[in-house]
């Protein structure tokens, strides 16, 4: 069976708590490392595993999350109508309400 099957079965809400579990997990993993990293303290071993193993599981999480978004066709993705610029013309006596730095 395929990942995208497996992770396909799971419900749509589950899949998105997997993947905010997992991002919170990061947050408070790289919040940790920077910490000791200030205070200049080497890091401890189960910290260094546990990134580690973050990272690697990282890629996975991704390719599973890239592979469950479907493509669009362009026909199909909304696009914004472009405006035309503005051709109002500036008043001779106009002064600007800020001053450059100098």
């Amino acid at each position: 069976m395929a990942a995208r099957e497996l992770v396909q079965q799971l419900p749509q809400n589950v899949r998105r708590w997997v993947y905010v579990i997992f991002a919170l997990v990061g947050v408070a993993l790289g919040a940790t490392v920077n910490g000791f990293g200030t205070a200049e303290i080497a890091q401890p071993l189960w910290l260094e595993i546990a990134g580690s193993t973050y990272l690697y599981l990282g890629g996975a999480f991704g390719l599973t999350a890239a592979l469950n978004v479907g493509a669009k066709k362009a026909a199909e993705v909304p696009v914004a109508p472009v405006s035309e610029p503005d051709a109002t013309p500036v008043p001779d006596d106009y002064q600007p309400q800020h001053r450059a730095k100098e």
